[in-house]
């Protein structure tokens, strides 16, 4: 006789099984789409894998500034801005080598997402 445990835990061994084979894209967003002529659905090219969510309550002042500078630069999305004001920061100041040996490999980054989007999945 199995318990309700042993079918969640079937099921997780199967999941682990078909996501081995499986890219982090498309664990996260799934197969590409097609429209209903077969074209690729436009919308999968948009997706840049940012998944995890940063809150970001700032000044009004500070908003008008980072809002004008993003229009200079030609920016319309907040996560690219960010990401390259970063990257340009860390050419100026590393990060030092302890910090970055800490740093978890990005495969690790991704099986923690998707452990815990599973968990979540499952309340």
């Amino acid at each position: 006789m199995h318990g309700r445990g042993d079918d969640e835990e079937d099921e997780r061994r199967r999941l682990e099984l078909e996501r081995q084979h499986q890219s982090f894209e498309v664990q996260v967003y799934g197969e590409k789409r097609t429209t209903a002529t077969g074209e690729t659905d436009g919308r999968h090219d948009l997706r840049e894998l940012r998944v995890k969510p940063v809150p970001l309550r700032v000044r009004l002042d500070v908003n008008a500034v980072l809002r004008a500078a993003m229009k200079e630069a030609g920016y319309k999305s907040f996560p690219k801005f960010f990401e390259r004001m970063l990257a340009i920061y860390l050419e100026q100041h590393p990060l030092d080598k302890e910090t970055a040996k800490r740093l978890p490999p990005v495969e690790q980054l991704q099986d923690q997402f998707l452990k815990k989007r599973d968990e979540d999945d499952g309340k």
